[in-house]
């Protein structure tokens, strides 16, 4: 620590140096101050790591030299670590820098990179928020689809498991099934993203509702009828009809057979969630995964 505070303080000195001959060195205060920062960084103190990385970066802005994206980034990963509130304001920096460039897919991968620290971290809203700001970045860039279509995919997790917000989720999986089925690559993924937005709305509570989404699937996607994840919506449908619980895991039961679901958290959350909708006091997971298991030993 003594060695970086040693370099912050050389730092200031040369971005601060006055006199006939001794004219502020902006450039060489940069370079000290981000040698401060790896030092900070390596010490673990991540405050001081990122004040000395923001203060170069702004150097550099305010100068017109150097790479001060590549330093607000590093300001970024260190302010996630202690003060996550602070990284959002740098973040739009780093996306002005490249955006007024032209190169809104590197401040699309900066946005993602933070996307994806939030959501380790737990801070599920700011990092829904990176995601759907990655793909109004991506939205005019002919050869990123798969990058924005990802980041659709990673906000509509959250707004469905984490954040329960069914109608909103629902929709983006919707938006994301139709978008793969007119790229033929990607028409596999159809029914498992209209498969999630059934699912919301079957968290919505509305048997109206659900039928009609069954119904609506199953005319966009053209093999959905006779398919597991159409045999399931149509099952799924008539057990809310009856209000049987015993129906809805069973339901489960036969698509975990004729589908891999194994893995896949969005679905068993959503599928969890709807256990509520039987008024039942059982663990509707646990349930699920004991079906799960029979499965697995009759093999």
């Amino acid at each position: 620590l003594i060695e970086a505070s040693d370099k912050f303080t050389a730092a200031e000195a040369l971005q601060n140096r006055k006199g006939l001959f001794k004219k502020p060195d902006p450039e060489g205060a940069a370079a000290m101050y981000e040698k401060a920062g790896n030092l900070f960084k390596i010490a673990k103190n991540h405050v001081r790591a990122a004040e000395s990385y923001e203060r170069a970066a702004n150097l550099m802005i305010q100068n017109k030299f150097g790479n001060p994206a590549n330093c607000l980034n590093m300001a970024i990963q260190s302010y996630s670590l202690c003060q996550p509130e602070k990284t959002m304001a740098l973040l739009e920096e780093v996306i002005k820098i490249h955006a007024a460039q032209g190169r809104f897919v590197q401040a699309a991968k900066a946005v993602t990179q933070q996307a994806e620290k939030l959501e380790e971290a737990g801070i599920y809203a700011e990092a829904k928020k990176c995601y759907l700001r990655v793909v109004d970045l991506l939205q005019s860039e002919a050869n990123a689809s798969s990058d924005m279509m990802a980041a659709q995919l990673k906000a509509a997790e959250i707004l469905a498991n984490k954040e329960k917000q069914y109608l909103e989720a629902a929709k983006m999986f919707e938006a994301l099934g139709k978008q793969c089925l007119k790229v033929k690559l990607l028409q596999f993924h159809v029914r498992g993203h209209l498969l999630n937005a059934f699912l919301c709305i079957l968290n919505l509570d509305d048997a109206i509702a659900l039928e009609d989404a069954c119904n609506m699937y199953h005319e966009i996607d053209p093999n959905m009828d006779g398919s597991a994840e159409g045999d399931f919506m149509k099952e799924t449908v008539q057990a809310i009809q009856n209000k049987s619980k015993d129906e809805f895991i069973q339901c489960y039961a036969k698509l975990s057979q004729r589908t891999n679901v194994r893995g896949n958290l969005v679905l068993k959350g959503l599928v969890n969630d709807a256990g509520r909708l039987f008024k039942e006091e059982e663990d509707q997971l646990e349930n699920v995964e004991n079906v799960e298991k029979k499965d697995e030993d009759m093999f």
